[in-house]
């Protein structure tokens, strides 16, 4: 029932890793994330096509974006501190490294946690790309910008 060695759960060592957050480098992916965000749902890139498979007119978006940008902003801080730990645990120090982890945390927890809620909700796969595949970018961008800068 015990690790060896141990009687009872107080002598159990549990060892965690240490770990460093680079906090400007953070600062700095959330702030390229979110300007990809802005560009990819901007009117030249999907904007327009998101706002009609949301239902939604520019209009109806535009009143109350203030929170829903808020929010993004502290989930993409949120995100990125634990992709750093990520990185930093891995010791990736290179632009490669730093991507290619951002694509991993992309592909086994965001593809795969918002495809079921597609699966479920029946929305359109088109969506479902567009949404996606902003997280995508955004993510191997910032997985490069973190990975680069320790």
């Amino acid at each position: 029932m015990f690790p060896k060695g141990a009687k009872n759960y107080r002598e159990v060592n549990i060892h965690m890793p240490q770990f460093e957050i680079n906090i400007v480098a953070v600062v700095i992916a959330t702030v390229a994330s979110m300007a990809i965000g802005f560009a990819w749902f901007s009117p030249v890139l999907f904007g327009k096509t998101w706002l009609r498979l949301v239902g939604l007119s520019e209009e109806d978006a535009g009143e109350g974006a203030m929170p829903a940008i808020l929010g993004s902003l502290v989930a993409t801080i949120v995100l990125l501190v634990i992709m750093s730990i990520f990185i930093d645990i891995a010791q990736a120090d290179d632009v490669a490294t730093g991507a290619l982890i951002g694509f991993l945390i992309w592909l086994g927890f965001v593809a795969t946690t918002s495809v079921t809620n597609l699966l479920f909700s029946r929305r359109p796969l088109k969506l479902w790309l567009i949404e996606a595949g902003d997280h995508l970018v955004a993510m191997i961008v910032a997985g490069a910008i973190i990975g680069v800068m320790g």
